[in-house]
């Protein structure tokens, strides 16, 4: 289930009426913010991790969610940096998945996004990894054509054109600082 899902979920639990689409102009956007980010950050049952974590009543996090008072823009904030990580984790994570054998890019802060690293084999575009799909979704060449990032999780709506060119530009940035670390 992907995380609008999740939201308007708890959102339409909450409310027990359906809302619609995250733009409907009856559904506030700090109330999306609300159940978008204790989604995100608790899985399906946020209401009272999220209430712990910002140290209020249980039935303030239901009030919020019906809109009686409304979600105030403090708490939007905190929620923000709650899961923008606000400096405090990095924006980059790259690793081995489980026994090493596949290699990942994480980027943490929005549009979060879990994809795959692939050495490719020669200059055509075939991976090591016969399992790898490097021809459908994003894909991106890296490493002067040697790797390439591909088989993208999306955690937040992808950006479009322009915004996912630069992002995929800053992975490639990632990618070539996290090797530069590893031959120093």
């Amino acid at each position: 289930m992907d995380i609008w899902s999740r939201v308007l979920t708890c959102v339409r639990m909450e409310n027990a009426t359906p809302v619609g689409p995250p733009t409907a102009p009856h559904l506030d956007a700090n109330v999306v913010e609300l159940a978008t980010a204790g989604a995100a950050i608790y899985g399906p049952r946020w209401k009272a991790r999220m209430a712990d974590f910002l140290t209020v009543d249980r039935r303030t996090i239901a009030r919020w969610l019906k809109g009686h008072p409304r979600v105030p823009e403090a708490v939007v904030r905190t929620l923000r940096r709650a899961v923008n990580g606000a400096g405090t984790r990095d924006e980059w994570i790259v690793g081995a998945g489980h026994r090493g054998a596949r290699e990942y890019l994480v980027h943490t802060r929005a549009p979060r996004f879990i994809a795959r690293l692939v050495a490719l084999d020669g200059a055509a575009p075939q991976a090591v990894d016969a399992g790898a799909d490097i021809d459908s979704g994003v894909v991106r060449r890296c490493k002067g054509g040697a790797e390439m990032l591909c088989e993208f999780g999306w955690l937040d709506p992808p950006p479009r054109d322009r915004e996912l060119r630069a992002l995929l530009d800053r992975a490639e940035g990632a990618l070539d600082d996290y090797q530069q670390q590893l031959a120093a």
